[in-house]
């Protein structure tokens, strides 16, 4: 009974606590069938005899988004798991689903306007706990998934720098998996490291380093190229304008580089049209006031490159818009691979978080 072999992973202290959402669910029957009907109200509304199941239950999505956490909750705390016919791998796979929505409500006001997970770190306590206990199983760290494992490394640091040290290690691993499968598995890891080290390095500002590590990138997919080009301009223009107004173009050692990177990012319109839909429903600032997203015309596309060094002068291409890029970018990778049932759902609501995909608010 798995109860009794992992008492201290599967203890109710171990949980950050949402009363209200868990409350509600004090006297519904907790069953698999129920938590994928949870997750369905994301992608179809229904009516139901159980206000549980009924889409109008849930005046905002983060009141859904937290019911969706608690019940899995629940589930990960059954009295009597064996009912699942659950291995400790599927009880990690809950808990992913549990993590992914509470990062996703991260900031996000409910019903009453109250912010029940302020930021990503009011999740960390938890995740702390999760990886500690992992660490005490044997084998732990093979029992979940590797996208789990990256999430967790992304809340558990933030834009800390022990999270580059965690990517590097993980960099390592995956080449010397490049032998087997053809190598599918291990470029799919090396591309979610790409991005995921390219996001830090944006949100720490260090756009020298972002700009040549791109530069080195070498790949044959057209799509992949073209999506590195557009941020290698991008992360160039900010490390060159963010500051300053005034550069000298004819002797600046990297803007013939830069506008090299955005001429290539022009074969595929989709990275460009993917930038200009983060523009217009991203404010650039986070927290900002006076920040708002920008109000772009249907078929918007930029006039060339001084448009775009414009819009990172106006502050109005940001870091935080960076990041939501490569939030994009690595979610369409995500998607390309096929993910089914509650997780495939969770990557399409995450369409609509990606300022929060990296745990950096």
């Amino acid at each position: 009974m798995l109860q009794i072999k992992y008492p201290s992973l599967l203890n109710l202290t171990n949980f950050i606590a949402s009363d209200n959402y868990e409350a509600s669910l004090s006297s519904t029957e907790i069953t698999i069938e129920g938590l994928s009907k949870l997750a369905n109200l994301l992608n179809k509304p229904l009516d139901s005899d159980n206000p549980i199941y009924s889409s109008s239950s849930y005046p905002s999505k983060v009141d859904l988004y937290l019911t969706i956490a608690a019940y899995c909750k629940r589930i990960i705390l059954h009295p009597d798991l064996s009912q699942f016919n659950f291995t400790l791998k599927d009880i990690f796979r809950i808990w992913e689903i549990r993590l992914n929505f509470l990062l996703m409500s991260s900031g996000m006001a409910d019903s009453k306007g109250i912010k029940p997970i302020p930021d990503a770190k009011y999740v960390r306590s938890e995740v702390e706990i999760l990886i500690k206990e992992m660490e005490k199983i044997e084998g732990g760290g093979d029992l979940s998934s590797w996208d789990f494992r990256i999430l967790l490394n992304r809340i558990r640091y933030g834009s800390g720098l022990q999270l580059l040290t965690f990517y590097f290690n993980e960099v390592f691993e995956a080449r010397k998996e490049l032998g087997e499968d053809g190598g599918k598995t291990a470029r799919y890891k090396l591309r979610i490291l790409l991005f995921g080290i390219s996001s830090l390095l944006t949100a720490r500002q260090q756009y020298l380093a972002l700009f040549n590590q791109l530069e080195q990138v070498e790949t044959d997919e057209s799509r992949l190229q073209s999506e590195l080009a557009l941020l290698t301009a991008l992360s160039g223009i900010l490390l060159l304008y963010k500051d300053s107004n005034n550069v000298d173009r004819e002797h600046n050692g990297y803007f013939d580089e830069i506008k090299e990177a955005y001429d290539k990012s022009l074969v595929d319109p989709y990275c460009h049209d993917t930038l200009v839909e983060i523009l217009r429903t991203l404010t650039p600032v986070h927290n900002g006031q006076e920040s708002k997203p920008l109000p772009l015309e249907e078929g918007f596309h930029f006039e060339g490159i001084d448009q775009v060094i414009e819009l990172v002068r106006d502050l109005k291409i940001t870091g935080r818009i960076i990041c939501s890029l490569w939030g994009r970018f690595e979610l369409d990778s995500k998607v390309a691979s096929s993910a089914e049932g509650i997780m495939g759902i969770i990557h399409e609501e995450w369409r609509g978080h990606l300022n929060k995909m990296y745990g950096f608010e």
